[in-house]
């Protein structure tokens, strides 16, 4: 089963689209008493037992696995179970390290039923960038200072690598040339709100002044999307405390 199916499974379930079904799974969105409710329903627990306090000297410490994401938790794990039900969570136990993920991503492990499972806070969690300039250089240096702010970042020369990678794993936030060799950025800026309309887009230009078409063009995006502006030569620490803060702010 691809890395990516138990949020493409959590998204189907809550009938929501695969990143907002993401960034519920890597904490960045918080969970709406409704949906978690639809979550437990789907595998057979209700809200009084997702909630339920537990004596913490039944738990465990382990990770629970889901999707490309790993999140620490506590789990108090059941009986070993031979035969669990596709739509359960099961742990298992490499070693030291208990694990909780989707039954069908078990394999032949021997798995255990879980009792119940406790997400633990993930607030030293990396923020995840996405730079695309069609300028190697100016690529890479933008990839290098938001990685020197503590981000994970991938840098892209061309709109065709940028979707995929998106597509599998969303980014946090963009920084984006507004003028590319396949042409402007609009296109691309429409298909990313379409997935995600509150991530912060950072849009930059060095070619407001030679080419008058330009400034109504990011001046109506903007508008559209929300976006954050700035015309190059870019002072970078600018461009990263804003598009820090505003992911901070989500």
């Amino acid at each position: 089963m691809p890395t990516n199916q138990h949020v493409i499974t959590i998204g189907e379930v809550l009938k929501v689209a695969y990143t907002v079904a993401y960034r519920r799974m890597n904490g960045t969105a918080a969970w709406e008493l409704e949906e978690i409710e639809t979550i437990a329903k789907h595998y057979g627990e209700s809200l009084a037992t997702v909630f339920a306090e537990q004596n913490s000297t039944d738990e465990v410490p382990g990770m629970l696995v889901a999707g490309p994401v790993r999140v620490p938790c506590f789990l108090v794990p059941g009986n070993a179970s031979k035969e669990p039900a596709r739509n359960s969570l099961v742990a298992v136990r490499l070693g030291d390290q208990w694990m909780v993920l989707p039954a069908t991503e078990v394999g032949s492990s021997q798995c255990f039923d879980v009792a119940s499972v406790r997400v633990v806070g993930v607030g030293d969690r990396r923020w995840r960038i996405a730079v695309l300039d069609d300028d190697g250089d100016e690529a890479r240096n933008l990839a290098r200072h938001f990685s020197d702010r503590g981000c994970e970042v991938e840098a892209f020369t061309r709109v065709d690598d940028l979707v995929p990678s998106m597509r599998l794993r969303p980014f946090d936030g963009f920084v984006i040339d507004w003028m590319l060799a396949e042409g402007s950025a609009a296109e691309l800026v429409g298909m990313i709100r379409a997935d995600d309309r509150d991530c912060p887009i950072a849009v930059l230009t060095g070619k407001i002044q030679s080419d008058v078409m330009i400034e109504p063009a990011v001046a109506e995006a903007v508008s559209t999307y929300k976006l954050l502006f700035f015309e190059k030569p870019t002072r970078l620490p600018i461009v990263s405390a804003q598009l820090l803060q505003a992911l901070a702010g989500r």
